[in-house]
C-alpha cells in the first residue's frame, strides 16, 4: 500500500511540474521513471493477489445466496475448501480486503477490511476481521463464502483481533 501512495505522490508531482518542464530532458527521464514505477506497482498488485490463498466466492445465482452447507460444497466444487477464521486472519494480514459477508468453517460469517472506502456498511473506520451478525450463527441464512486453495498451509503472519 505504501508503494501505491509513493507512486501517487510522484504522479501528482509529475502533473504539477509538467507545465513548467516542457522540452526538459530531466522531465522526460522523470516521466519514464514514473511509467516504470506504475508498471511495477501493477505487477506487484497482481502478484499480491495471486499469493493470497483465501478468496471470496459467491453463488452463480448472485450475491448472498449460499447456506453454510452450500458454501462448503461451492468451495469444494471450485477446487478449494472453506476457510477457517485463522486462515482469513492470515489472508487479511497479506492484504485481503472484501466488503462481503462470507461463511467460514466454524459457521460464522465475517469479512476482512483494511479501509473504509466502501461506505458505512463495511465496518466503520477500524480495520480488521468484521463479524456480519451479532446474533448466534444461523447456518440456514444466506451469505457468500471464503474459500482457501488446497495448497495453502496455515501460517500466522501477524495478529489481528476478531471483532
Amino acid at each position: 500500500m505504501k508503494t501505491i501512495f509513493l507512486v501517487l505522490a510522484v504522479c501528482l508531482q509529475f502533473f504539477i511540474l509538467q507545465p513548467f518542464a516542457q522540452g526538459n530532458d530531466e522531465f522526460a527521464e522523470l516521466k519514464s521513471m514514473i511509467e516504470k514505477l506504475t508498471a511495477a506497482v501493477a505487477t506487484l498488485q497482481q502478484t499480491q493477489c495471486n499469493r493470497i490463498p483465501v478468496y471470496h466466492l459467491q453463488s452463480t445465482k448472485g450475491h448472498y445466496q449460499l447456506t453454510f452447507e452450500e458454501a462448503k460444497i461451492a468451495c469444494r466444487a471450485d477446487g478449494g475448501a472453506i476457510a477457517t477464521s485463522q486462515q482469513l486472519v492470515d489472508a487479511w494480514n497479506m492484504g485481503l480486503e472484501q466488503c462481503a459477508c462470507g461463511w467460514l468453517s466454524d459457521g460464522t460469517t465475517r469479512y476482512p477490511m483494511h479501509h473504509n472506502n466502501h461506505g458505512s456498511d463495511c465496518g466503520g473506520n477500524n480495520p480488521g476481521i468484521k463479524q456480519c451478525s451479532a446474533a448466534p450463527p444461523d447456518k440456514n441464512k444466506k451469505a457468500d463464502v471464503y474459500c482457501i486453495r488446497k495448497t495453502y498451509q496455515s501460517k500466522t503472519i501477524g495478529k489481528v483481533l476478531l471483532g
